[in-house]
């Protein structure tokens, strides 16, 4: 095995332990660092609904509360599942349209809402490497679907 990649593997249990022992703050709440890493949101039962990795914590979490689905696209991915929706670049089903769709976009608001009260939590890490193995470690260590990496 690639010495370097063989280090940065050895390194994710811990940083995946540092992760999980991460104060829980709102997703809704202001202060969140302007740093990159790897962050959880988890629902009010404590349940792990999304693992998510930044440049910016910040603006990630601030476009996680927008209602554009753009910039939401964990609550769009929600909505989209909830309602049987497969992803599809057909102009009847294209974002955009999907969003101005009465339905679709009122159950793509409600999930906005979800994810905004949620709590996250968040380790700051600066290697792009660790960045991607402990995204995937933590999805792997969670039991989390892999579709998440769909849009990577």
């Amino acid at each position: 095995m690639n010495k370097t990649f063989a280090d940065h593997t050895e390194r994710m249990p811990s940083l995946f332990s540092d992760l999980i022992g991460a104060e829980p703050l709102l997703v809704n709440a202001a202060g969140h660092p302007a740093a990159p890493g790897i962050y959880l949101l988890i629902d009010s039962s404590g349940s792990v609904q999304h693992v998510g990795r930044t440049r910016n914590l910040r603006q990630r979490l601030r476009a996680h509360r927008t209602a554009n689905h753009n910039s939401a696209s964990f609550a769009f991915k929600r909505a989209r599942r909830e309602l049987g929706i497969v992803a599809s670049y057909t102009k009847t089903n294209s974002r955009a349209a999907l969003q101005a769709d009465e339905v679709f976009g009122a159950c793509f608001r409600r999930h906005v809402d979800a994810v905004s009260a949620m709590t996250v939590r968040f380790l700051s890490v600066i290697d792009p490497v660790d960045q991607y193995l402990l995204e995937l470690y933590a999805v792997l260590e969670l039991n989390m679907p892999l579709d998440e990496f769909d849009t990577h």
